[in-house]
């Protein structure tokens, strides 16, 4: 007997396949006999036994269960889709499971925008800036913690009288590059980026619910988020440096922990 398509070579093989193993189970598995089957099946023009037929359907049930599918409709995927249903059953699921990435990521480079303007008032000349900005970008808090070792290094045993922190965040040579215009500058840009971060922030919180959950912790998901907080570590210093009592500075970096940028 010689299939005509496609589809009947894979039927045959099936059931030859379900021969073999209904010999495995009477203890005839031998090269010989399997061999004497499969060229009585392939050279036999006799109906198929309905017990081989069955017993192939059995297998492939038990290998591909379909029980619990059901095939949907465009409109019912529409549905499922925009209430964020899985298609398989009702229960909510992430649609778009890369939203939480994003915002993170926009999170942590909002970060890296802060740290940038540090370094670019530290640094002074345009090419140093532009090669530890572009470090900071493709890096992040890898470059974080270089371009603060390397102010550490820079400080000399004559400075050891003053504040290190502030040897480290402000310029060596006392030029103040700062003026009103980008006091002004700084003000408007920094109001923005909070702005549009806390609009992500409650836009995914709307279109995929909350970001606890343990789907959501893929491996990127996690390096995101860890080389997010050495960024936040680095701020928040800053932050103690900065505010007059331990209670603002620990409010400030609860608040940077939480609601980041």
């Amino acid at each position: 007997m010689r299939p005509r398509d496609l589809g009947e070579a894979m039927e045959l093989a099936q059931l030859v396949e379900g021969q073999r193993h209904l010999e495995g189970e009477t203890g005839d598995n031998s090269l010989g006999g399997s061999y004497r089957m499969t060229t009585t099946l392939l050279k036999s023009k006799e109906p198929i036994p309905d017990t081989l037929r069955g017993t192939s359907k059995e297998k492939t049930a038990r290998r591909r269960p379909r029980d619990n599918f059901k095939k949907l409709t465009e409109i019912e995927l529409q549905e499922k889709r925009a209430k964020g249903l899985c298609f398989r059953c009702d229960e909510r699921c992430s649609t778009y499971p890369y939203r939480w990435l994003s915002a993170t990521l926009v999170d942590f480079y909002v970060n890296v925008v802060a740290i940038a303007v540090w370094v670019a008032y530290k640094e002074s000349s345009w090419l140093s800036t532009c090669f530890w900005v572009i470090l900071l970008v493709c890096f992040g808090s890898i470059s974080t913690c270089a371009y603060i070792v390397k102010q550490l290094f820079s400080i000399s045993g004559q400075d050891s009288s003053q504040d290190p922190l502030q040897l480290v965040l402000l310029r060596k040579d006392g030029e103040s590059k700062v003026n009103c215009s980008s006091v002004v500058l700084g003000r408007i840009v920094f109001s923005a980026l909070g702005i549009i971060m806390s609009a992500i922030v409650v836009y995914t919180l709307v279109t995929d619910g909350w970001p606890f959950r343990m789907e959501l912790l893929t491996p990127w998901m996690a390096a995101t988020l860890i080389d997010f907080y050495i960024n936040v570590f680095a701020i928040s210093v800053w932050v103690f440096h900065k505010e007059s009592t331990w209670i603002r500075a620990i409010f400030w970096v609860c608040l940077l922990i939480c609601l980041g940028r």
